[in-house]
């Protein structure tokens, strides 16, 4: 039964059709809504992944990517990986149809970054790296901002990509796992892909008369020229990142022989710091020796000194005026201790004041050095 016009479908009686019905108009890619990207799929080679993938296999395979869609895992306005969970054989809930490849050419990349189309009925020996280039169609119009950040990361170098495909492996005698028997599933927009090379090359928004009005080799040779100014400046980057490494190993170089000068400084300071506690020392040691010597020779005065020199110095002041009252009141001169000869013996004359003070007071007077 024919359905009405507007009437809305019930997807449990969609049907999935295998073929296209007559008089069906498809679209071409010169819609405005469709953003072309052309990118590097895959090289030959090993990737990050030890997997190996040879010329002869990568040609064999390379139409199975005609048709299969561009997809993306989109999380905080970035790609991330293919969301694949090899356990389940599923893919995230989040992962997007975002395009649809629609071709695809092999081309040779010579040492010198030209690139010239591969075909293969010329000698597969061909000098230079096997790649396949990939065009696809972005649908813009309902991923307006997975379109816009997919330009950002084109202008910045970080629109990458990574293949889907099924595949046949074998072990070499270097451990690579050779993949043959290729059947490419897709591509997916990815943040780190296993070839690193896997980049766009191109991304345009298709602007009216379609892909064919397009020039490609301007836009890859703007690349190239884009790519070749970043060359230059990743050298001035290595110069001046070389520039600072050399002066920082100077400066390490003279921090080195500074510490070792700390170091002798710091030595130095403790052999002076030993020297002036052992002269210290010594000179308490002469002092004490020659208080308990002067205060040995004034008690000898007053009969015979119990103590000796050493214990003598170590007594305080009071404590030795104590000692010398003590002697001097047991004191009994004869007279003539401080008697000269001046024609009449045993005669003493004094002829200072009489001194009203202690004995005490006096002898700790004359001690301290202020009895006159």
């Amino acid at each position: 039964m024919a359905k009405k016009k507007g009437t809305f479908i019930d997807i449990c009686n969609a049907e999935i059709l295998t073929s296209k019905p007559e008089g069906l108009e498809i679209a071409g890619y010169d819609d405005q809504d469709i953003m072309l990207i052309k990118a590097v799929a895959i090289t030959e080679g090993v990737n990050a992944n030890d997997a190996l993938f040879e010329r002869a296999d990568l040609e064999r395979a390379k139409r199975t990517l005609v048709g299969k869609p561009l997809k993306i895992r989109y999380v905080n306005d970035n790609p991330t990986g293919h969301g694949y969970n090899p356990k389940t054989n599923t893919f995230d809930e989040i992962v997007k149809a975002i395009g649809v490849i629609y071709d695809v050419d092999a081309q040779i990349v010579q040492p010198d970054g030209t690139t010239s189309y591969y075909w293969s009925s010329e000698n597969e020996q061909q000098e230079g790296t096997y790649q396949l280039v990939v065009y696809m169609g972005v649908w813009q119009k309902y991923y307006p901002e997975i379109a816009n950040r997919l330009r950002q990361l084109h202008a910045t170098g970080d629109l990458k990509f990574s293949i889907e495909a099924e595949r046949d492996y074998e072990i070499t005698p270097e451990g690579y796992r050779r993949c043959f028997n290729i059947t490419f599933n897709g591509l997916a927009v990815v943040k780190n892909p296993a070839f690193d090379n896997a980049r766009s090359l191109v991304v345009a928004e298709l602007l009216e008369g379609g892909k064919d009005k397009m020039d490609f080799e301007k836009l890859y040779n703007d690349l190239k020229a884009e790519h070749a100014s970043l060359v230059a400046q990743n050298a001035l980057d290595v110069q001046a990142k070389t520039t600072a490494e050399s002066a920082l190993a100077e400066t390490n170089g003279r921090v080195a022989e500074l510490s070792e000068q700390l170091l002798v400084k710091e030595g130095e300071l403790k052999e002076a710091t030993a020297e002036l506690a052992t002269f210290r020392s010594e000179k308490e040691i002469a002092e004490k020796a020659r208080v308990g010597a002067e205060r040995h020779e004034k008690l000898s005065k007053y009969g015979e000194v119990s103590k000796t020199a050493d214990e003598l110095a170590e007594m305080t002041k009071e404590s030795f005026v104590d000692l010398m009252a003590e002697m001097v009141e047991g004191y009994q001169p004869s007279g003539q201790e401080n008697a000269e000869n001046h024609g009449v013996q045993g005669a003493y004359f004094n002829t200072d004041k009489p001194n009203k003070g202690s004995n005490k007071a006096n002898l700790l007077a004359l001690v301290t050095g202020l009895a006159k």
